[in-house]
């Protein structure tokens, strides 16, 4: 699951400019953040794609914050926009927010 989540963190564009090493981890770091939050009986495999995005999508929010700029992701019909609007600014997508799309409500959407 660590591949596949690193594979799609690395096809946006936020990620073009960060080496495998540093990806890998802000992938570890995404899928540990995730896995804590996680309720009992709930695994990221009974999750499948929700949580494989979201640990792509946190990864990715993470490494606006080390480059400085925008991604999006596409996963099946769902797209995700985490565009940075002001050069400097960084992604103010929450673990919260993360948490409630890994766990759904079958939209694909961020609810805020």
């Amino acid at each position: 699951m660590h591949e596949t989540i690193t594979a799609l963190a690395a096809q946006m564009p936020v990620c073009a400019g960060i080496s495998e090493s540093l990806l890998a981890s802000l992938c570890s770091a995404a899928e540990a953040e995730l896995d804590r939050h996680l309720m009992q009986d709930i695994t990221p495999q009974s999750l499948g794609v929700r949580y494989t995005a979201a640990a792509a999508m946190l990864a990715a929010s993470m490494a606006v914050t080390v480059s400085g700029g925008g991604a999006s992701l596409t996963v099946g019909d769902n797209a995700v926009d985490l565009d940075v609007a002001v050069e400097g600014d960084f992604n103010l997508v929450s673990v919260d927010e993360v948490k409630k799309l890994c766990g759904g409500d079958g939209s694909g959407r961020i609810q805020r």
